[in-house]
């Protein structure tokens, strides 16, 4: 794990913690509380040059009456041919924090808007191999701004839809992409399982 890795680590574990103090003094007087958890799969639907792409990963974290914090990934599922190198697959994949806020949250269907940010990596490999470890490597950044819709389904489940724009930008110049080749606007759907 290089040094940059780790700092980002210490920087998640130290909000996270920072969040978990805040929420001990959340609790009100008839012993309800107003912090949750949550966690669920979710799919967002964009392109990559062109190209459909999907992703599929999942996030968690806390709710703090209407506020999110927690975490996500993504993984790139949908085989996509490198336009540079049309004997390679591309792939790419991001993981980091991720913060949202609802609105009329206590309402059925209520607006929410989040933004996800992270690291990740983008790889090019043999389509023969399959083995990222012979893959040619780019480091990526990812943020992500989401605008949608959560429809609460009882007490312990909520379904989200809506759109985002899905930016990765290189963290050091790439000779054979650009951020636009593989940034895209992209729908997604979310399920969250928690205490809501």
């Amino acid at each position: 794990m290089n040094l940059r890795n780790k700092i980002f680590a210490l920087c998640l574990v130290f909000m996270l913690g920072i969040t978990c103090l805040n929420a001990q003094s959340t609790y009100v007087s008839d012993s309800t509380s107003s912090v949750a958890g949550f966690g669920g799969p979710m799919l967002s639907m964009g392109a990559i040059n062109g190209n459909f792409a999907a992703f599929l990963g999942g996030s968690g974290g806390l709710l703090i009456k209407d506020f999110s914090v927690g975490a996500f990934v993504l993984w790139q599922t949908t085989q996509i041919t490198d336009w540079n190198k049309p004997e390679n697959y591309f792939n790419t994949m991001c993981g980091g924090i991720m913060l949202g806020y609802s609105f009329l949250c206590d309402k059925t269907v209520h607006p929410v808007v989040e933004l996800l940010a992270g690291l990740g990596s983008m790889n090019s490999f043999l389509r023969s191999s399959y083995a990222v470890n012979r893959a040619d490597k780019s480091q990526i950044y990812g943020i992500i701004p989401r605008l949608g819709a959560e429809f609460n389904l009882g007490n312990y489940v909520r379904i989200g839809l809506g759109i985002e724009y899905r930016y990765f930008g290189f963290m050091k110049h790439n000779d054979n992409f650009s951020s636009s080749d593989i940034s895209s606007p992209s729908g997604y759907i979310v399920l969250k399982l928690g205490e809501f």
